[in-house]
């Protein structure tokens, strides 16, 4: 009897699966550690690739923000493009000038940064670029 119970397909599939089933359960228990170390992964994975689409989108933002109070925005197209591409060119190869570049907008920025804690303490509708730029002062007072 019990070597038709061995033949018998249906016990042999049941056999196979219960023995799939304590190997897939052993592997769970085996491996459990790792598995939930690969979920945190990918949700980390997950925030970082959140917080750098987050960050980019806010320095997109800032680039704008940039453009329009220093007044470049009433500039031909052709000419902020190729004053860009000007730009790029010159980082590009590595020209000295570049250096002078950075250090001006690194002041700049720290200036800004420390204008905007001022003007935001005092009032937040008072933006430190929003302040008229020599060009525009000159072109008032014509």
């Amino acid at each position: 009897m019990t070597a038709s119970l061995k033949s018998n397909p249906t016990t042999q599939i049941l056999q196979k699966q219960e023995r799939r089933s304590i190997r897939k359960s052993h592997l769970e228990i085996h491996h459990g550690r790792t598995i939930r170390e690969l979920h945190s992964l990918e949700s980390k994975m997950l925030n970082l690739q959140t917080r750098y689409q987050h960050l980019l989108k806010q320095r997109q933002e800032d680039i704008a923000f940039l453009i329009t109070n220093l007044d470049l925005a009433s500039l031909e197209d052709t000419t902020l493009v190729g004053g860009l591409l000007f730009l790029k060119g010159k980082i590009g190869d590595q020209d000295p000038m570049v250096e002078g570049w950075r250090n001006t907008g690194e002041r700049f920025l720290r200036r800004t940064k420390s204008q905007k804690v001022k003007s935001f303490q005092t009032s937040p509708k008072n933006h430190a670029l929003s302040q008229p730029t020599q060009k525009q002062s000159e072109s008032k007072e014509k």
